[in-house]
């Protein structure tokens, strides 16, 4: 007696699966770029780069004890510290609002040189809005010992925003810093403008 033979043509053949793959590829290859931009992603960094030099400021005025300084401008930010070699620390009073502090560019502790302007990308702009006071769009925002800013009671508002020509979209991340806390929170979603 002959058992009969059960056979399973279930699934996909490797033709149906070659062809599959090779129209995932091409979706991939013409609709990626259109979602994702260069400048889209540069922009991105550089809203972490100034969260993070925001921090750094901060954290400078903690280890100094003497307030440090984000100077920002439509181009672009650096950051200052008291220049030890002029203020003859501890000498120098830093909570004293009459002291006279001399501030020099920071260094970046990973490279050990002095920060130069960290420049936007091309197509990227940095803009800081001030509530409730008005600020110029070449500015300083001071980072003091007690963990507040100066100007006082003004929160900060830094919007990294694409400028690409053409684009159907831009984009905008916001960055808030808190006067009464020195802390800053970056808004992780990109805003279409």
């Amino acid at each position: 007696m002959k058992t009969p033979c059960i056979s399973f043509n279930a699934g996909f053949t490797l033709i149906e699966l070659v062809i599959v793959i090779i129209l995932l590829g091409i979706i991939s290859i013409v609709a990626f770029p259109r979602t994702f931009s260069t400048e889209t992603a540069s922009a991105r960094m550089y809203a972490t780069d100034v969260l993070l030099s925001l921090s750094y400021a901060k954290h400078l005025s903690q280890i100094n004890q003497c307030p440090s300084r984000w100077v920002y401008s439509a181009s672009g930010y650096l950051i200052e510290q008291p220049d030890k070699s002029t203020n003859k620390f501890p000498a120098v009073d830093c909570n004293d609002s009459s002291a006279t502090i001399n501030y020099k560019t920071a260094i970046n502790p990973n490279t050990n040189l002095p920060y130069s302007e960290i420049t936007a990308p091309k197509n990227v702009a940095i803009t800081v809005e001030c509530s409730p006071t008005s600020c110029q769009s070449n500015d300083t925002i001071q980072f003091n010992t007690d963990n507040t800013l100066t100007p006082e009671n003004t929160d900060f508002i830094i919007k990294i925003t694409t400028q690409t020509p053409n684009a159907e979209k831009n984009y905008q991340w916001t960055i808030k810093l808190h006067s009464k806390t020195g802390l800053a929170t970056l808004d992780e979603t990109a805003t279409p403008i």
